[in-house]
């Protein structure tokens, strides 16, 4: 499996669902995809399961594990396919994740699908 991940108009493509990035020599993680939202006929749906470790604008590290977070002063909002993350004080969102739907999917800015379809063509 392929995941797309936007971030405002740009689009990356990982095959493990995992963003991360390289600071002073070192690699470390931004968001991780634990579980993704599965439907199964007969079974309770299982939703969208993420891990994430970024800096809110005053710079404090506030991590976030399989969906629960630790740190006082941040909450999160959440459904089966998203995961909003924010700080509790003024709800200033941090990060909002979602799982997209097909239907969504095709509802999204053509330079956004062109981008994701050359990583991943449709056959």
């Amino acid at each position: 499996m392929k995941y797309a991940f936007i971030l405002g108009s740009n689009a990356f493509i990982t095959s493990n669902g995992v963003i991360s990035y390289t600071q002073n020599g070192e690699t470390k993680e931004f968001l991780r995809v634990k579980s993704t939202v599965k439907r199964y006929d007969g079974a309770p749906e299982t939703g969208l399961s993420v891990d994430i470790d970024v800096a809110d604008v005053a710079g404090k590290t506030v991590r976030l594990t399989d969906n629960e977070v630790y740190e006082a002063g941040f909450h999160l909002e959440q459904t089966t396919n998203q995961v909003k993350f924010l700080q509790s004080d003024n709800k200033s969102v941090i990060i909002d994740v979602h799982e997209l739907s097909d239907a969504s999917v095709a509802g999204l800015s053509h330079h956004i699908i062109a981008e994701i379809e050359m990583y991943n063509p449709i056959a």
